[in-house]
């Protein structure tokens, strides 16, 4: 058609647009991919702070062995023991290693508690982070902020620290030790079975009352036989 021209078969985009793709920061301004490497390094900076599990694991079994050797120290022979006295040096020893060993077990288990809670807000702002790119609607146009840094209104911070208390809290939870669950399991079992013995017992006088006004009613009509 005379004096139509086509569009270019390949149309170039603006620098300024962002294209989801696989890697979170493709396509991001300089600014924003800067910001979201910050992220990224700041989580995985806190991440090599939590003691690794085969640590943890090597100091509660070296703490374990040693509990053990000085029981048996102290048992009987007739349970495997060498029946010594605490004043022996060899258990005065012995008490002071278990000590040192449980000291250093404590110690690493505060340790990760405090950098796993840590570590974990900063994953999951980093996760965040990155699905909310992933997801942007192809042609999404990225800027890098600039400007004062947003601030909480009069009362955000409290509910924000309330939420932060209520997650950790609830992350807490999985990670209660066997002998803590199973004094759970305990408290509620006994718990049930109190409540259902108040159940029986409120039953059983139910019946007996009615036993007795069952009986009143025959001795009325019959007399006593």
């Amino acid at each position: 058609m005379a004096g139509f021209d086509p569009a270019p078969a390949t149309p170039t985009a603006p620098t300024s647009l962002f294209t989801p793709a696989p890697v979170a920061s493709a396509g991001l301004p300089a600014g924003v991919r800067e910001k979201l490497e910050a992220i990224r390094e700041h989580a995985d900076a806190l991440h090599r702070q939590v003691p690794e599990f085969s640590e943890r694991h090597e100091a509660n079994t070296a703490r374990g062995d040693a509990e053990r050797r000085l029981q048996r120290l102290l048992a009987h022979p007739h349970y495997g023991g060498f029946n010594l006295r605490e004043t022996d040096a060899r258990v005065i020893a012995q008490k002071g290693l278990v000590a040192e060993l449980a000291t250093a077990a404590q110690r690493l288990h505060t340790r990760y508690e405090r950098t796993s809670q840590a570590s974990q807000v900063a994953l999951r702002t980093r996760t965040s982070v990155e699905m909310r790119l992933k997801n942007l609607p192809l042609g999404t146009t990225v800027e890098d902020y600039v400007g004062p840094e947003p601030k909480l209104a009069e009362g955000e911070a409290d509910i924000f620290a309330a939420i932060g208390d209520a997650v950790a809290y609830w992350e807490a939870g999985p990670r209660l030790t066997a002998e803590a669950r199973f004094r759970q399991l305990v408290a509620a079992a006994a718990e049930d079975l109190l409540t259902g013995l108040d159940r029986t017992g409120r039953r059983a006088r139910e019946l007996h009352a009615d036993l007795s006004r069952v009986a009143a009613v025959h001795v009325l009509v019959h007399g006593f036989q």
